[in-house]
């Protein structure tokens, strides 16, 4: 369930696929390459650029430094408002990473925090609303299940749908209500059936 920020991604890959391998290839370590990144990004984040918390922390958690990552995901979240750094830190508080004792209820909290904050923003990925989805529906929930879901659904997140659509297959929902949230969010099921079915066919050639 882990995030990447959307916009440091792509500084990011290039870093790993291209960057590392040339300085490697004069006998510069790994880490020592990482840690000039990580350096640069961290000093982006402490001036106020959540994206450089974001690819930061992503840099610490690939190198198993889940405490500094943690960190500096907190100082997203917390200090700068960024929905992604606090779907992680909900992350963290889920999964128990680098032994942070598992809480649910901060999870909860910090994933509703993130999935507010994308709403707000108009943030199109699965984040937080449908993480908070998932634990509702596992609890049993689905009235909370399906309102979250349908949060994500509405900001184009196929998965968040596909649940939605599971919930009526499994009568969690009613017709009515699965037919009103379908019809709100026309465009997004049939992108979503679209790719399903695209990417069903090429698995099967």
């Amino acid at each position: 369930m882990f995030k990447f920020p959307k916009i440091q991604i792509i500084k990011f890959l290039i870093f790993f696929i291209l960057i590392i391998p040339i300085k490697t290839s004069f006998g510069e370590d790994i880490e020592e390459s990482a840690n000039l990144e990580i350096k640069q990004f961290k000093t982006e984040c402490l001036k106020g650029d959540a994206e450089g918390c974001n690819t930061a922390a992503s840099i610490l958690f690939s190198f198993e430094r889940y405490k500094e990552a943690f960190e500096l995901f907190k100082i997203g979240c917390e200090k700068l408002n960024n929905s992604v750094s606090c779907y992680n830190v909900g992350d963290f508080f889920i999964n128990g990473y680098g032994n942070l004792p598992k809480d649910e209820k901060k999870a909860i909290y910090y994933f509703k925090k993130a999935c507010e904050l994308s709403v707000k923003n108009h943030e199109d990925y699965c984040g937080g609303c449908y993480s908070l989805g998932t634990i509702f529906l596992i609890k049993s929930n689905p009235k909370k299940a399906v309102k979250y879901f349908s949060l994500d659904c509405s900001k184009n997140c196929c998965e968040a749908c596909f649940e939605i659509e599971n919930m009526y297959r499994q009568n969690l929902i009613s017709k009515t209500s699965f037919l009103s949230i379908k019809s709100k969010n026309k465009n997004t099921f049939e992108t979503c059936d679209f790719l399903k079915k695209f990417s069903d066919d090429n698995i099967e050639e």
